[in-house]
């Protein structure tokens, strides 16, 4: 079972809106252009042990005999943002190339961001207990886990999308569709700073434990940065798009597509 400050309290809120303009340009052209941005920001609040949020908060237990679990839950932020702008357009013209054409187009550009720092238990610390059957919980001590927080990460990625399509009426029954899309996605995460904790130094500098413990140095001890990575994961692709719709009887009611 789960103590009472054992969860942690979710106080999340999130948005999105966008602006539009809308041009039409004579008789044969108009266009539409709009900006949109959409995010949250979601943090996770550990509970103290009278009901408080982020007071009087204990260290993290676990009891190995009846997997019951007390102390404060690890602390968390997760933010997310995406920022979009597209455009498209449409343009008429008739009696061109044995026909009449409404020519569609367009591009989209998004960028989106995931920012996440987790704070951890408290001390940055978890306790598992071994206690004899019957006795109260988180009596014998058993283990002690170090964690590797505060800690931050940050991951991004772009975008970019344009097609073409020509919405193409050869005859009074039949209308043909034909175009092409273009996208591209690219993903990275820039530089990321490693935080201040009680156990950074040695996780990270070398540093040795009150029981003399030590790990290898680590580069990033250097200025507490883990250089970023560009172009992660790419993608590109181009895809036709071809559509024939056919109005069987000419009378507008039953179509074949």
């Amino acid at each position: 079972r789960l103590f009472s400050d054992a969860p942690f309290r979710q106080d999340s809120w999130s948005w999105a809106a966008n602006v539009d303009w809308n041009s039409v340009v004579g008789s044969k052209f108009f266009h539409n252009a709009r900006y949109s941005n959409f995010g949250y920001d979601w943090p996770n609040y550990a509970y103290g042990i009278n009901g408080e949020v982020g007071n009087n908060l204990r260290r993290r237990m676990t009891e190995n005999a009846t997997g019951n679990v007390a102390g404060g839950a690890a602390q968390d932020q997760n933010n997310r943002l995406r920022h979009q702008f597209d455009w498209t357009a449409t343009y008429f013209k008739d009696n061109f190339l044995r026909g009449d054409h409404a020519l569609k187009f367009g591009m989209v550009s998004e960028w989106e961001t995931q920012d996440f720092t987790n704070y951890g238990f408290v001390d940055d610390l978890s306790l598992t207990f071994n206690s004899a059957a019957g006795a109260p919980d988180f009596t014998t001590p058993f283990r002690v886990v170090l964690r590797n927080t505060d800690n931050n990460t940050i991951n991004s990625s772009w975008h970019h999308g344009a097609f073409i399509t020509d919405q193409w009426e050869l005859t009074n029954r039949i209308t043909a569709n034909v175009g092409v899309r273009w996208d591209y996605y690219s993903s990275y995460f820039p530089d990321q700073e490693i935080l201040p904790g009680p156990f950074r130094d040695y996780f990270y500098a070398g540093a040795p434990l009150p029981n003399g413990h030590t790990r290898p140095r680590t580069p990033f001890a250097d200025n507490w940065i883990i250089p970023g990575v560009s172009g992660i994961r790419t993608h590109s692709s181009v895809a036709p798009r071809i559509g024939v719709a056919w109005d069987l009887f000419g009378t507008g009611k039953t179509v074949a597509k």
